[in-house]
């Protein structure tokens, strides 16, 4: 029995369906793939602010706080005010200097 189907319908039905099948494939694949592995190193990278200002306090230090690799460590500060503030806030130990006693060494 002759089809008389033209060849263009029959390349545009082709390829549906392999696009269907590649796509399923492709879903199956992706559900079946393992999550990546997680890194076991919990150590966090210790960051120094130099400069309290505007842009530490309200963008840098918040920032700091939210993410899970990072830890401010330490503060840079001309002013002794500020460094005795942010001590307190973060529970900075021994890691504060002001620029005098930069200076000075």
């Amino acid at each position: 029995m002759l089809n008389n189907q033209s060849r263009r319908d029959f390349l545009q039905k082709l390829s549906g369906g392999l696009g269907v099948t590649i796509a399923s494939l492709t879903v199956a694949d992706a559900i079946a793939m393992p999550a990546p592995a997680v890194p076991k190193d919990t150590k966090k990278l210790g960051v120094a602010l130099v400069g309290l200002g505007s842009y530490a306090k309200n963008q840098l230090a918040v920032a700091l706080e939210k993410t899970a690799n990072c830890s401010l460590v330490g503060i840079v500060t001309g002013t002794p005010a500020k460094a005795d503030e942010w001590q307190k806030k973060c529970n900075l130990i021994k890691r504060i200097f002001t620029i005098t006693r930069i200076l000075m060494r």
